[in-house]
Order: structure tokens, then C-alpha cells, then sequence
């Protein structure tokens, strides 16, 4: 059973009503009981004063001074009661003191206590009398203590006049607000459920307006919208053009035409699409055969290259070579510059010991001389001298033999001397041929490098085209790859317009 927003919100209304007269009648009710206990409450403590006699009125005080001077309790009882009747009025005193009375203060704690105090004193003066067994001090205190406590009840009797008073007013005043709150609660009840009637109508008014029409009827509208119904018929009052249900017409008229559009689009999409995949697969095969023929002239490249930087290794190992024979040319002709050099200093050290030898020679011709002359005075001294005599023979004999030396070595040196510049000759001759060696090898050298120089070069370029080559393949692979993903695309958008094509049937529009 569907229910309309209208008997919805009556009932609303209603429970509001009820919760209202509920509150009402339990305010009242509770008011009632309120009432009664607290007139209870004033009762219980009217027989309580009645009943109990309380601890600021020292009636049991005075009592207890009678008892003790007639002689029927006994003193020392007589002091502990006292004690304990004074322990209970200061009690209550202190009492009031931290929580005073309202509109009681001055007469609870004023003369009443004052005189409450001064009697206390002088019964406390008669207990003291009548333990010593002084009557007749016994019976002037209590005269005294009499009079103060006709004093007190004075006091008593106004407190008491005053509070009677005070708790009549308070119970009067009472009722008249327990009557005056069940007026209120009345009034309140009234208005409340005034309130709530005009407060229902005119929601049920503004949201029947808001909605242009029963919340149930939104729904079917918004169920068959969402079921690809279109056709649905949507009733609009007349001029209502900002309700709900306005919107609702707006919205089914401006999706039919969206679905229309919609629709013819995604045929034509497909249709573009499947043209799309076609042109997409007749340049991915054409592009794939430019890839082949690329990959091919790279590794063409790719082995002119390999060529190319095998002759260039080939011209920079000459070129080692070159330089290291040139470096060998180069020793070779500083080995035989000191060779040269060489040959000079033994020339030199072979004529000084030319020298030498004409020296040892002179110096042997001389010895040979003085051997003579010493001979020749050996012979004339006789006996005596024919041991100088074999003396200077054996020298002469050194002598001789020294010349015959030195002429040998003067022979040999000088055979040495024209060998030494036989020699220097020659290694002068090899050193002009050495360092034309040295020349022409250094020229082989630059050549050399030349062509090394040049082959890096070719090298270098080869490298840069082969490098070119193989990023135009990896371009062209890569024009490829997006080819076929573009492809792919192609086909998974036609497969998707036919697909789109296939869910706009989901709404009906005619």
C-alpha cells in the first residue's frame, strides 16, 4: 500500500499533537503530586514540631533546672544532660549559621539566641548551686534563670509566629504557580498544536509545490528513466515550471534528444573506425617493409665500418712501427755520435801516452848514460868498486831493456793513432748515413700518420652515418610499434562505437 506525502504528514501531525496533550497532562499530573507531597511534607514537619520538642527551644533545659533543685535527679546526671542539651543547640546554632533561613536570619539568630545564651549561662550557675547544696544561691540563680527564659520563649514564640506566616505565604504562593503552570501547559498545548497545524499545511503545501506533483509519482518517473524508458509521460500543471516534476519533463525531453545524437554519432563513429584500422594496417605492413630494407643497409654499414676501423688499426700500428724505428734511427745515430766522440778521446789518450813513452824513453837513455859513468868509476876504484860495478851493470841493463819498451809501445801507439782515425772516419761516415735513415724514416712516420689521420677521419664519418642509419631504423621500428598500436586503437574503437551503439539501443525514444 503506497501512502501520499499528504496522509504522511497528517499523521505527523497528529503524533505531534499526541506527544503534546502527553506532556500536558504529565506536567499537570506531576504538578498535582508535587502539590501533595510538598503539603505532606509541611504536615510531617507540623507533627514533628508537635511531637518532638526541637534543640533551639530550651524548654528540656528549664525542665531539667525544675528536676535538679527538687532534688529528683541527681547532680552529676544533672550536668551530663545539660552538656548535652547545650551540644545540641550550638549544634542546630551552627547549623543555621552556614545555611541561614530565608527571611529568618534575625529572628532564628537574634534575640531568640541571644537570650537562648543567657539563659544557658545562668542554668549552667543553678546546676552549679545545687551541686554544692547551696539552696538558697540555688534558688536565686533559678529566679534568675527563670526570668531569661521567659525571655527566650518570648523569642521562640515571634520566630515561630514569623516562620508560620512565612510558610503559609510559601504554600499559598505554591499553589498559585502549580495553577499557573497548568495554565501554561494549556496555553502552551493550545499554540503547540495551533502551530502544528498551520506548520503541517504549509510544508505539505510548499513541498507538493517544490515536487509539482506525489513523491510516488517522482519515483515511477525517475525508475522508468533509469529503466531506458524516455517515452514516459510526465504530467506538469499548468504554468509550473520550477517543480520537480517540470524537471523531470525537461529531463526526459533533453535526454531523447541526447540519445538521438548520441546514437547517430556512435554509427558514424564506427563506421570512421573500421576506415581508421583499415589505413592503420595498409601503412603498418608498408612501414614494416621499410624497416626491413633499413635493417639491411645498417648492417651493411655496420660492416663497411667494421672494414673502415680495421685499416685504421692497421695504419695506426704502422704508424707505431714508424715511430719506433724512427726511435731506433735516432739511438743508433746517437750511439755512433758517441762512438765518434769515443774514438777522439782514445786518439787523444793515445797521444799522450806517445808522450809518456818519449818520457820513459829519455829517461831510459839518461839512466843508461849515468849507468855508464858509473861503471867507468867503479872500474877506476878497483876491488872497492866492483860491486858498484855489477850494481850499475844490472842497471844499464833495466835501462836498455825500459828503451826497448818504450820503442815498442811509441811503435804500437802509433799504429793505434792511425787506426783511431781510420775509425773516426768510418763512424763519421755512419753517422751522416744514420741520420739520413733517420730522415727518411721520420718522412715513412709522417706519412704514416697522415694516412692514420685520415682513416680515423673516414672512420669517424662512417661511424656517424652508420649511427644515422640505425636511429632512422629504430625510428622507423618505432613508427612501426605505433602503427600497430594505433591499429589496435583503431580496432578497439570500432569495437567500442559497437559496443556504444549496442547500449544506446538500451533507451527507447520513440
Amino acid at each position: 500500500m503506497k501512502t501520499t506525502l499528504r496522509f504522511s504528514l497528517l499523521i505527523l501531525v497528529a503524533a505531534g499533537i499526541a506527544a503534546l496533550f502527553t506532556l500536558g497532562a504529565a506536567t499537570a499530573v506531576g504538578s498535582y503530586k508535587a502539590e501533595k507531597s510538598v503539603t505532606r511534607g509541611f504536615d510531617a514537619k507540623d507533627v514533628v514540631a508537635d511531637i518532638l520538642p526541637p534543640p533551639m527551644y530550651l524548654i528540656e533545659l528549664r525542665l531539667l533546672l525544675s528536676t535538679a533543685v527538687e532534688g529528683t535527679v541527681q547532680a552529676s546526671v544533672a550536668q551530663q544532660e545539660f552538656k548535652r542539651l547545650v551540644g545540641e543547640y550550638n549544634d542546630r546554632i551552627q547549623f543555621w549559621k552556614d545555611n541561614p533561613p530565608y527571611g529568618l536570619e534575625k529572628q532564628l539568630l537574634g534575640a531568640q539566641h541571644d537570650a537562648g545564651q543567657k539563659f544557658i549561662t545562668a542554668a549552667e550557675s543553678v546546676l552549679a548551686s545545687a551541686a554544692k547544696g547551696d539552696r538558697e544561691a540555688t534558688q536565686a540563680a533559678m529566679k534568675t534563670a527563670h526570668g531569661l527564659y521567659l525571655e527566650h520563649r518570648a523569642g521562640v514564640d515571634s520566630t515561630v509566629s514569623v516562620a508560620s506566616a512565612f510558610a503559609t505565604d510559601a504554600i499559598h504562593s505554591y499553589h498559585r504557580t502549580s495553577e499557573e503552570l497548568i495554565w501554561l501547559v494549556a496555553l502552551v498545548f493550545v499554540g503547540a498544536t495551533t502551530g502544528l497545524v498551520v506548520l503541517g499545511a504549509w510544508v505539505l503545501r510548499s513541498v507538493l509545490r517544490t515536487t509539482g506533483g506525489e513523491p510516488t509519482e517522482v519515483a515511477r518517473i525517475a525508475n522508468a528513466v533509469a529503466e531506458g524508458d524516455l517515452t514516459v509521460h510526465v504530467v506538469v500543471r499548468q504554468g509550473d515550471t520550477t517543480s520537480v516534476m517540470a524537471a523531470m519533463e525537461q529531463m526526459c525531453c533533453k535526454l531523447r534528444e541526447l540519445v538521438v545524437q548520441v546514437s547517430a554519432s556512435s554509427e558514424r563513429i564506427a563506421s570512421d573506425s573500421l576506415q581508421i584500422a583499415n589505413g592503420n594496417h595498409d601503412l603498418s605492413v608498408r612501414t614494416e617493409q621499410q624497416s626491413a630494407n633499413l635493417q639491411q643497409t645498417a648492417s651493411a654499414m655496420d660492416q663497411f665500418s667494421g672494414t673502415v676501423q680495421t685499416s685504421a688499426e692497421n695504419a695506426r700500428v704502422a704508424t707505431q712501427l714508424a715511430v719506433s724505428a724512427s726511435g731506433v734511427a735516432q739511438r743508433g745515430a746517437s750511439v755512433v755520435s758517441n762512438v765518434v766522440s769515443t774514438m777522439e778521446d782514445i786518439s787523444i789518450s793515445s797521444r799522450r801516452i806517445g808522450e809518456i813513452t818519449s818520457v820513459i824513453d829519455s829517461i831510459a837513455f839518461q839512466t843508461n848514460i849515468l849507468a855508464l859513468n858509473a861503471a867507468v868509476e867503479a872500474a877506476r876504484a878497483g876491488e872497492q868498486g866492483r860491486g858498484f860495478a855489477v850494481v850499475a851493470a844490472e842497471v844499464r841493463t833495466l835501462a836498455q831493456r825500459s828503451a826497448g819498451a818504450a820503442k815498442e809501445i811509441s811503435s804500437l801507439i802509433s799504429q793505434s793513432v792511425n787506426g783511431v782515425k781510420i775509425g773516426t772516419q768510418l763512424v763519421a761516415d755512419a753517422g751522416v748515413t744514420m741520420k739520413d735513415i733517420v730522415e727518411q724514416v721520420q718522412r715513412v712516420t709522417d706519412l704514416i700518420g697522415e694516412i692514420s689521420n685520415a682513416t680515423a677521419e673516414q672512420t669517424k664519418g662512417v661511424g656517424l652515418v652508420s649511427t644515422a642509419v640505425n636511429q632512422l631504423d629504430s625510428a622507423t621500428q618505432q613508427n612501426a610499434s605505433l602503427v600497430e598500436e594505433s591499429a589496435a586503437a583503431a580496432d578497439g574503437l570500432k569495437t567500442d562505437a559497437e559496443e556504444l551503439v549496442r547500449l544506446m539501443g538500451y533507451f527507447r525514444v520513440k
